[in-house]
């Protein structure tokens, strides 16, 4: 594309090359790609959308080689476990089942565990987003992370080759 053919040559003389081409045509249909929206899980009533758009991207982008996810982080708090994570969990369980149920095994579910930080002063996700993201990445190589995986079958997820990565 332009950005490729007029950044390029100012890295080519270094043997770089800083924009990634994904594959085309069949080639892509052959790639597994994750797309995951990246969200803070609060229950029901906030989350409802989240799995909505989950649903309507599947809908407009689904194919074979693509799985959609929801990459979640619990709310801030001052204990690592809160009594409303369970009813987050259930829901946020639920609505995966259900998109399972009705489309096929497209659907996967990822949940942060907190951790303590000290410049917060509270139990939160590590490095908020952008941690979500590098804990997915390591967890699609099968590294260990705080990330609980619903649904999601580890030969599917070792496949992935392309993360795609949306914000709520």
């Amino acid at each position: 594309g332009f950005a490729n053919d007029w950044v390029s040559p100012f890295f080519a003389g270094a043997g770089e090359r800083i924009l990634p081409t994904l594959a085309d045509g069949e080639a892509m249909r052959r790639t597994r790609v994750l797309v995951s929206i990246a969200t803070f899980l609060c229950g029901e009533e906030k989350d409802r959308v989240i799995f909505d758009k989950l649903e309507d991207f599947y809908l407009t982008n689904g194919a074979d080689n693509v799985v959609f996810a929801v990459l979640g982080d619990l709310p801030q708090s001052k204990t690592r476990m809160t009594e409303r994570d369970e009813e987050i969990f259930r829901y946020a369980k639920a609505r995966v089942s259900a998109l399972r149920e009705k489309y096929g095994a497209h659907f996967c579910l990822f949940i942060r565990e907190r951790r303590y930080s000290r410049s917060e002063n509270a139990y939160i996700g590590w490095e908020r987003k952008r941690g979500g993201v590098l804990e997915l990445c390591r967890h699609l190589r099968g590294k260990k992370t705080s990330l609980r995986s619903f649904f999601a079958e580890d030969a599917v997820l070792s496949e992935i080759q392309y993360l795609i990565t949306l914000d709520a």
